[in-house]
């Protein structure tokens, strides 16, 4: 009998667990898309321009605008950078195509063209990438 207790006994400690999984089971999506996410940090710069003394390039200068990441089903995500250059963005895992664009470089009025050089960032659920995001000038 004492086992049989056990036995129902560790029924009803299941039967709770599982009714809360299938209570969950409808919205797995939401629990999957939350930790499928990654964070991306990073910068964007002008690099190149002219040569400073004794023929020294120059520091990259921060710049502001805009940031697309294009995963591979082609939905882009555009992120805004201010003056400082610097971004934060929580994309779904994966790898991203990234362009940079500023109001400061190329294009007067309207929108600026894609200035930085194409990069990838490969983004994993739960961990933080750097990019560095850079439109060279000549």
């Amino acid at each position: 009998m004492g086992k049989r207790l056990i036995i129902i006994a560790a029924g009803v400690s299941v039967v709770p667990l599982l009714a809360a999984c299938a209570a969950g089971a409808g919205s797995p999506r939401q629990h999957s898309h939350v930790r499928a996410l990654g964070t991306v940090t990073g910068t964007f710069e002008r690099e190149g321009g002219p040569l400073g003394p004794g023929g020294t390039q120059p520091k990259g200068v921060p710049l502001s605008g805009t940031i697309m990441f294009t995963a591979a089903d082609g939905r882009p995500v555009l992120v805004r950078v201010g003056k400082s250059g610097t971004f934060t963005v929580r994309l779904a895992a994966g790898s991203y195509r990234v362009l940079g664009r500023s109001p400061q470089i190329g294009g007067s009025g309207g929108r600026a063209p894609w200035c930085s050089v194409p990069l990838t960032v490969a983004v994993s659920a739960g961990h933080a990438a750097r990019a560095k995001v850079v439109c060279p000038v000549p």
